[in-house]
């Protein structure tokens, strides 16, 4: 498959709202990426800030760059499903305005594409910064990637927790199987954190692939969603409701629920705080109660369990030794 054919199946969606500043730069990023010619659509969610007024002067500038706004802001859930009515090629990345983009990151999206004819997503590692000085664009001559099946996948999301660097927004997403999927309560019971089970929802019976060079520059500041608000205990407990179900396929994802709830219970409470004035051990009571971990997480959760933390240690490295072989992809050149 040739560049043009390739480029072709290929569109990215910019989510913004008043946060021009922080718009310039993600579409600077877009447009300084090391190939060129894919279709690229702001979806604007009801700015008031000078956004419209700004990108119709750009969009005069740049023909390739589509503009559509809503006239109120419509939720950050409905703007992403919106940007997937809109979405017409088979691959898609949905991002944010205060992200940026590595500049080659499309180029090795597209490398992918053309090398795995099943591939259902592709995430990368993220660098996270807050000064602008930290942004990472250091060229790369290749990358190194991992390829996970489904059931894999969700193994690896959950025994990594936080260090998996699945950020909802540097995801590329087969664009049908965000067309056939089905937003529920279920779903969305664990609020903020549901856009992880939303990601897993989009895989059928392709591939994850995780690129784990930094090809995703996140941006840390105080008016993110994850900055301004909490957890509620129950969306806490039904976020690992979803996990249990989803690891219970064979021995081995059972092994990895059992083994790592305590992580995945414990840093979703360190890291977000919790509205319902509970304490970490009363939240793993609480989840066990509602049998949202098992007996051996209720007892690492108590001051005995600090005894069980060098065997998970040891379990994990077992269970994720030599699993997944480390690919590399060359960039640059003309082998596109």
């Amino acid at each position: 498959m040739n560049l043009s054919e390739l480029i072709n199946k290929f569109e990215i969606f910019i989510i913004t709202y008043n946060r021009i500043n922080y718009l310039k730069n993600a579409l600077d990023s877009v447009k300084s990426q090391s190939v060129q010619g894919f279709k690229i659509t702001v979806l604007d969610n009801g700015s008031s800030d000078g956004t419209e007024v700004y990108m119709e002067k750009y969009i005069q500038k740049n023909s390739n760059i589509n503009y559509i706004r809503e006239n109120s802001n419509i939720g950050s859930l409905n703007i992403f499903l919106k940007a997937i009515s809109f979405a017409t090629k088979k691959y898609v990345l949905i991002f944010h305005d205060d992200d940026i983009l590595h500049p080659q990151y499309v180029e090795a999206i597209l490398k992918l594409i053309q090398e795995y004819n099943n591939i259902d997503l592709i995430y990368t590692k993220m660098n996270s910064f807050i000064e602008e000085k930290d942004i990472y664009t250091k060229k790369y001559d290749s990358i190194t990637y991992k390829i996970y099946e489904k059931q894999d996948f969700i193994n690896h999301i959950y025994v990594n927790k936080g260090s998996s660097h699945l950020v909802f927004p540097c995801v590329v997403y087969k664009t049908q199987n965000l067309k056939n999927l089905k937003i529920t309560d279920s779903l969305t019971a664990a609020g903020t954190i549901s856009d992880m089970n939303i990601v897993i929802e989009t895989m059928n019976n392709g591939l994850g692939i995780f690129i784990e060079n930094k090809m995703y520059n996140y941006r840390n500041h105080k008016d993110q969603e994850s900055h301004v608000k909490k957890l509620y205990q129950n969306e806490i407990i039904a976020n690992n409701l979803y996990f249990k179900e989803k690891l219970n396929q064979n021995w081995l994802s059972r092994m990895y629920f059992v083994v790592f709830s305590y992580y995945w219970f414990r840093n979703l409470y360190a890291y977000f705080g919790c509205y319902d004035d509970v304490t970490l051990p009363e939240l793993f009571s609480n989840g066990y109660k509602q049998k949202a971990i098992s007996y051996y997480t209720y007892l690492m959760s108590k001051i005995y369990g600090k005894f069980l933390i060098p065997v998970n240690y040891i379990l994990k490295k077992i269970l994720q030794k030599g699993r997944f072989k480390r690919l590399k992809l060359t960039l640059g050149g003309s082998n596109l």
